[in-house]
């Protein structure tokens, strides 16, 4: 028995040193997530949107003789703030407590349409059901549509909801010309660590059959 949990220990520290831990992250089902924000632009653009899956965005024919053209299920698929208003306030219910290691998001693409997109953000969470925050995050500048989905480790335990501080700056040098009037997001994905539970019944079956074939 020693030497099955000896090798048993050998394995679980092969998976550590391979990146186990991180790949074990899973993105939390968004169908129990809930968002809210203090301004939306319109009825298509709640927040809700950002938890929709549809990613599509950008435009076509740019820099040619044609004019501009949004791809097909662009419209309505992510989250505007009110016109001129170049900052918010997006607040995530997570529907649950969970041990978070980091967000995906994806910024919006309205550049051709009066750059309505976030450039930088902070974040707070809670862990008691959104009674109280903790301070915000430094300030993180969120990259272009273009560059896809950006990863934002995080390390915390039992968070329940979570807010993101989003704002456009008007005068950010990735600015193309166009007129800022307001601030919003594509998509946003949490990551958590699942219940240590599932890790732990997986040891038991691994040690059950070493000393089987014993």
């Amino acid at each position: 028995m020693k030497k099955s949990f000896a090798l048993l220990l050998t394995i679980l520290g092969g998976l550590h040193a391979s990146g186990f831990t991180a790949a074990a992250a899973v993105v939390i089902d968004p169908s129990g997530i809930t968002a809210s924000a203090g301004s939306v632009h319109s009825a298509p653009f709640p927040a809700s949107n950002v938890l929709d899956g549809l990613t599509v965005e950008g435009w076509t024919n740019l820099g040619t003789d044609g004019p501009p053209a949004r791809p097909a299920n662009h419209q309505n698929n992510h989250w505007i703030t009110a016109d001129n208003t170049l900052s918010d306030t997006i607040t995530f219910d997570l529907g649950g407590s969970y041990q978070l290691v980091g967000l995906e998001i994806l910024n919006t693409s309205n550049t051709n349409w009066n750059d309505r997109e976030t450039d930088t953000f902070t974040i707070e969470t809670s862990t008691d059901g959104g009674a109280n925050y903790g301070a915000p995050s430094g300030v993180i500048t969120l990259q272009d549509y273009t560059s896809g989905f950006q990863m934002v480790p995080l390390s915390e335990a039992g968070v329940t909801h979570l807010r993101l501080n989003v704002t456009n700056d008007p005068n950010a040098g990735a600015d193309t010309g166009t007129a800022d009037t307001a601030v919003g997001l594509n998509e946003v994905r949490f990551l958590q660590i699942p219940e240590p539970s599932s890790g732990l019944l997986g040891c038991f079956g691994i040690l059950l059959i070493l000393r089987r074939r014993r």
